[in-house]
């Protein structure tokens, strides 16, 4: 099947672009689409297409596409809108069976390992975060983000909201809950490896539907390995150095260095802050990684980052500037 990820993105790519870029050639049966102000990469892959378009001209065709004005200030609000993106932009998904969303801070492995054919054939929405979920290319289903949750027409309310109201995850009044409400068909699992950004060493986290909130994995360090592909967690368990292939590392909200010394590689690491050129022992990194788990530099890197985002974007209400997961 043809799937497309439609990936809204203004300002500068992550420092990383290029091996986001080179995972997505990894994944053929692929195509990304990303609205960008950014200009074209050198080296684009094929199964990547670039369509120019600045944040006001996206602004305005979202809001040609509904009745009442529309609240959408910022390219962080634009979270909101990701369910109703195979509505918003239709024009571009012609000939595409599903489309998706995701983020521009991760490293994709083999997706065709996890996303399989009967996966595809059985579900109308595949997964329930932001960073990766494919929806059935059908004008019905394209749709479904406008029907009523509980009697009460939540997506006018999100759209006619400033802040973020994580419509496209788990806030109430969520997608997610309104899927399982009408009984469309739905695979309510969250896949990849879903970096914490609170803290420097790299702990997973996922959504527990039924307590109602984030988890953090047990394993409180890991280290990836990205090779022709097919992307590996290493972690420790009960002194056993444990392999996990993954789909995919979200790395949101952490620099990276190291950058150019694996761009174009077949084989690198992925550690907490950098990138490593392969082979590598990871049973070695990870031991060396171990500081990361007492030296916490993320957590407030993030909080500052967050709050001078609001300054400039005079957001003053900054009740989760010092709050975590």
């Amino acid at each position: 099947m043809k799937i497309a990820m439609v990936l809204p993105y203004f300002g500068a790519f992550p420092e990383y672009a290029s091996l986001f870029f080179q995972s997505c050639a990894a994944n053929p049966d692929y195509t990304w689409l990303i609205l960008t102000d950014s200009g074209v990469p050198c080296d684009l892959p094929d199964n990547v297409k670039i369509i120019s378009m600045t944040f006001q001209r996206c602004r305005e065709l979202i809001q040609n596409k509904f009745d009442f004005p529309i609240a959408l200030k910022t390219p962080q609000k634009l979270c909101d809108y990701k369910c109703a993106y195979g509505y918003l932009f239709k024009s571009y998904l012609s000939g595409f069976d599903f489309w998706g969303h995701c983020d521009m801070d991760q490293i994709f492995g083999e997706l065709g390992r996890f996303v399989t054919p009967e996966l595809l054939e059985r579900y109308d929405k595949l997964y329930t975060l932001g960073h990766f979920t494919l929806y059935r290319n059908k004008p019905e289903n394209n749709v479904r983000f406008m029907e009523p949750i509980n009697g009460a027409s939540r997506y006018r309310e999100v759209f006619s909201t400033p802040g973020s109201c994580g419509f496209d995850e788990w806030m109430p009044g969520n997608i997610n809950q309104s899927y399982a409400c009408h009984g469309w068909p739905l695979l309510a699992e969250a896949i990849g490896a879903d970096v914490d950004p609170y803290y420097t060493s790299f702990r997973l986290v996922w959504y527990d539907q039924a307590a109602k909130r984030y988890i953090r994995e047990t394993a409180d360090n890991s280290v990836f390995r990205w090779k022709a592909g097919r992307l590996y967690q290493y972690s420790w368990a009960d002194g056993m150095l444990c392999e996990r292939e993954r789909p995919y590392v979200h790395l949101q909200k952490r620099r990276m260095r190291n950058v150019e010394r694996v761009c174009g590689a077949e084989e690198y690491f992925i550690l907490p802050n950098r990138f490593l050129p392969g082979p590598q022992r990871p049973e070695q990194l990870l031991r060396n990684c171990r500081k990361y788990r007492v030296l916490n530099y993320q957590y407030p890197a993030v909080k500052w980052q967050s709050l001078k985002k609001r300054l400039k974007d005079r957001n003053f209400v900054c009740s989760n500037v010092f709050r975590g997961i």
